[in-house]
């Protein structure tokens, strides 16, 4: 006999893409960004870097594409909007139509590409700095689970990398090391 599976609610779908973004947005910022750890991870990548110019990228288009699947305006789309009563939060408006400006740097530059569209144009138009970015997406989480909390469903948790990328940075700091030993140890 066949079970029935349990649909998910817009609640469950929006959070699976806030988390996702979120774990992207991490990796892409210890990449891209001011991380502290930065210069360790770039050492370890001295050697890959054919791996580092795919994976940066890479995680940033998937944190555009997640953050904005919350931002969409088709019928049916699962966004912010399908959450009850969403609108009623001060800040939904300002979200949403950052949001929206977002969307057309997916559309043009990673959903569709225009050959008209110039990349640095398109981030003026949404107005987005890589800092400001990280600090959308965490306004929308917040926003998220502000509504969420209302209708008593689990919230985003603040995933930050913690002890996962403290390990995978030891690691890497390990192997650099080890590789540095190994290059001063060698005989002339």
């Amino acid at each position: 006999m066949h079970q029935l599976k349990k649909m998910k609610t817009p609640f469950e779908d929006i959070r699976n893409a806030l988390v996702h973004a979120q774990h992207c947005c991490d990796f892409w910022w210890l990449l891209e960004g001011a991380h502290l750890q930065r210069t360790n991870v770039m050492g370890a990548f001295e050697e890959l870097p054919v791996v580092y110019d795919t994976l940066r990228p890479a995680l940033y288009t998937s944190l555009i594409i997640k953050v904005c699947s919350v931002f969409g305006t088709g019928s049916n789309d699962i966004t912010l909007r399908s959450l009850p009563a969403a609108d009623l939060d001060s800040d939904f408006l300002r979200i949403w139509e950052i949001g929206r400006r977002l969307y057309i740097l997916r559309n043009k530059l990673i959903a569709h590409l225009d050959s008209r569209c110039d990349p640095d144009l398109v981030a003026k138009e949404t107005g987005l700095t890589n800092d400001s970015l990280r600090a959308f997406l965490t306004d929308t989480v917040a926003l998220y689970n502000r509504i969420a909390e209302r209708h008593r469903e689990p919230d985003v948790a603040d995933f930050g990398l913690g002890e996962e990328l403290k390990v995978f940075l030891s690691r890497l700091s390990q192997r650099n090391e080890e590789a540095e030993q190994g290059v001063a140890h060698q005989p002339a």
